[in-house]
């Protein structure tokens, strides 16, 4: 049984929340809840080491595997996975509301990437190398938003 000093709330960015219990690293652990601003649930489940696996194919160990969907304290990622880290292509939304779409290498944004600010429009986009954008590029025209142009969204370095 866990002790009550194990059971707590941890704040997010956007406002929301995550209830339940924390492992000694103070990461989700456990059944728990993401609560958003307004305390509705927005996901509830069983949480390791500070992830929640929403949908997904598990290999013989349990790792995510193929494509899937899971939750961690920075958002939700969305795509493919190789023993249970990011792998491939997939899509980052971050509670704040910014969003990186690319490709992803030992659990990070490796290769290229967009970065989209939360009002939608591109904030950086080149190769990134462990989350990092290590060469910025001209904006892709199969990456803008609809209606978008590129002089609209610029070129960022």
């Amino acid at each position: 049984m866990l002790s009550a000093a194990k059971l707590s709330a941890l704040l997010l960015p956007n406002g929301g929340h995550y209830c339940g219990p924390l492992d000694d690293h103070c990461q989700p652990q456990g059944q728990g809840s993401l609560h958003r601003a307004d305390d509705s649930i927005e996901f509830s489940g069983e949480w390791t080491g500070g992830r929640l696996v929403v949908s997904g194919s598990r290999d013989a160990q349990g790792r995510l595997h193929g494509q899937g969907m899971e939750w961690d304290m920075r958002g939700l990622y969305s795509g493919s996975f190789d023993l249970g880290r990011r792998q491939g292509l997939g899509v980052l939304t971050l509670f704040d509301g910014r969003v990186f779409e690319g490709e992803w290498a030992g659990g990070k944004l490796n290769g290229l990437g967009v970065e989209w600010s939360k009002d939608g429009k591109v904030a950086h986009c080149g190769r990134w190398a462990h989350d990092k954008l290590i060469e910025a590029s001209g904006v892709p025209p199969s990456k803008l938003p609809v209606g978008a142009s590129l002089s609209a969204a610029g070129q960022h370095s």
